[in-house]
């Protein structure tokens, strides 16, 4: 998506551009400061790409673009974003016709609200990173978070010992994408020789109300073990990530099997979530009575 922008400049004038693009190219060089700050448009026609709409979803991505666009696709508002130096995407699935219009409004302007307000370079204003039109299946991880993949991934050494944590944000309807975490965990445990791979599934729903469980794999015995579905109100999320781990290890040293270490290690962290502070004063009994409840899965304490 990168060649034949038309360009519209601070005087009004429309030129064709190719991308990556700045209107601060010659008067942002010197450093004294003067420099053109405001409102320009980038706008570029192109045809609807292939795509099964029964299955599959398009996604505008801008890598970067500074400070602030608002992008509009065939007269209808796709989204606003502010930060010149984050990758952003708006689903426009909805929105595409045989032939598009896109038109991408870019301000530099001096604000209040755009990070950083103060800095010894150039607020260079324009598209100045790659801009894709990307197909995802409808069954995947997240698109929508804060421009990343979907995925983080926590390395820990400590000592001959290693732990990877692995974080996902998924929003597919209904089930989630089961494979999609079976395919995570088995690279995993081939890349780094893990015995074990265990990953937690967050689905936030709003600040204080998620979905939560987790996967274990265990790799001698070929198993993929999710947990059961736990529908969070948080008090205080801080040391739930550790609640799990603990509970994890705990049950494994234990002797339990797979499906019982991973449904004791959730039942541990849901319960962390609704206890204040970064300790976790669950007991034992309390863990088992919840992981072994009735299925409702809603924590109340």
């Amino acid at each position: 998506m990168n060649e034949q922008w038309t360009f519209t400049g601070p005087q009004g004038d429309a030129c064709a551009v190719d991308l990556p693009h700045t209107w601060n190219a010659v008067d942002g060089q010197d450093g004294g400061n003067d420099y053109w700050r405001g409102t320009c448009t980038y706008e570029k026609d192109f045809a609807m790409p292939r795509f099964d709409p029964a299955a599959e979803d398009v996604y505008l991505e801008f890598a970067g673009v500074n400070a602030s666009a608002d992008v509009e696709l065939n007269g209808h508002p796709v989204l606003h974003h502010d930060g010149g130096y984050s990758t952003f995407r708006g689903c426009v699935t909805g929105l595409l016709a045989q032939e598009n219009h896109l038109v991408v409004k870019v301000d530099n302007g001096v604000n209040d609200r755009v990070y950083p307000q103060k800095a010894d370079f150039t607020f260079y204003g324009g598209i100045y990173r790659d801009v894709e039109l990307v197909v995802v299946n409808k069954h995947r991880f997240s698109m929508d978070h804060f421009g990343g993949p979907g995925l983080k991934v926590t390395p820990r050494v400590a000592g001959a010992d290693g732990e990877v944590r692995v974080e996902s944000w998924n929003n597919a309807p209904g089930a989630l994408n089961k494979e999609g975490y079976k395919s995570v965990a088995r690279q995993l445990a081939e890349k780094f020789g893990f015995e074990k791979v265990a990953i937690t599934l967050r689905e936030s729903k709003s600040a204080f109300d998620n979905d939560w469980s987790a996967m274990l794999y265990d790799v001698a015995a070929g198993e993929y073990c999710f947990s059961k579905l736990y529908h969070l109100h948080i008090i205080d999320r801080i040391g739930g990530g550790d609640s799990f781990g603990g509970g994890l290890i705990h049950a494994l040293l234990e002797g339990r099997t797979s499906q019982q270490a991973v449904e004791f290690a959730v039942a541990a962290s849901a319960l962390k979530h609704s206890i204040e502070g970064d300790y976790n004063f669950a007991t034992v009994a309390e863990v088992e009575k919840l992981a072994g409840g009735d299925g409702s899965g809603r924590v109340q304490r």
